[in-house]
């Protein structure tokens, strides 16, 4: 037999442990794939099955990476979701509203599922920035962090947009827009500084992971709940529209 005896550490049991006996890279593989199955059966039930390649495409896409987060960092991902469904849907509402128009079903299932991506990701951008500038050799918390933090952000706006996209071809956003929003709500939050969560691996024994509830139990706890709420009402300015077409 060969093979590598310490894979479930990557190979490196000094600095990486698997107390639960699982495979960490094969958990979060299997909730990447539930995300994207989830995400591509929602648009094919919205468009009646008529969706393009391109549509599942992206919703697999969105799906897989907000299917990971909640692997990764389940209470924060969760709590971001959250928020992002919150101001995603209030958003909608309210142009509906404005422009006293009915809101269709399409409407609603896509600004649920943008809001729950975009926030599913943004939750753990902070942590995840953090863990690829170690991974570089940079701090946790220095500027490399923080454009990397800024940079998840983004992508995660235009993966949402271009999922609710696909799933109401009929009122679509610009992804441009979700991208800068994103990325700008990413910065937004760059000023609650939350000692102590600065990776993926702190993020993982952080208290409010175990509950939702614990999300408001401390004070750094109620800081991460703050930066959800600034992180979504900045990234829900994309719906608005502007500056790109």
């Amino acid at each position: 037999m060969t093979g590598q005896s310490y894979g479930y550490g990557q190979g490196s049991p000094l600095d990486t442990t698997d107390p639960s006996g699982q495979c960490p890279w094969c958990v979060i593989a299997i909730g990447a794939a539930i995300g994207a199955v989830v995400n591509v059966a929602v648009t094919a039930v919205t468009t009646g099955g008529h969706g393009s390649l391109g549509q599942y495409a992206a919703a697999a896409g969105a799906g897989a990476a907000a299917g990971a987060a909640v692997t990764v960092a389940p209470v924060l991902a969760v709590g971001g979701a959250i928020a992002g469904v919150g101001v995603s849907v209030a958003v909608t509402l309210g142009q509906d509203g404005i422009k006293r128009q009915p809101v269709t079903g399409a409407q609603m299932v896509a600004a649920v599922d943008s809001g729950a991506i975009s926030g599913a990701i943004g939750g753990i951008a902070g942590p995840l920035g953090g863990t690829l500038a170690k991974g570089a050799g940079f701090v946790a918390n220095g500027l490399v962090a923080k454009v990397a933090t800024v940079g998840i952000s983004a992508a995660a706006g235009a993966l949402a947009q271009a999922s609710a996209n696909g799933i109401d071809p009929c009122d679509q956003s610009s992804v441009a827009n979700a991208a800068l929003f994103g990325g700008l709500g990413g910065a937004a939050t760059l000023r609650v500084s939350i000692n102590g969560v600065m990776t993926i691996k702190q993020a993982e024994s952080f208290a409010p992971r175990k509950s939702l509830g614990a999300l408001l139990a401390t004070a750094s706890a109620r800081r991460i709940s703050t930066s959800y709420g600034i992180s979504a009402g900045v990234g829900g300015g994309s719906l608005f529209g502007w500056p790109f077409p």
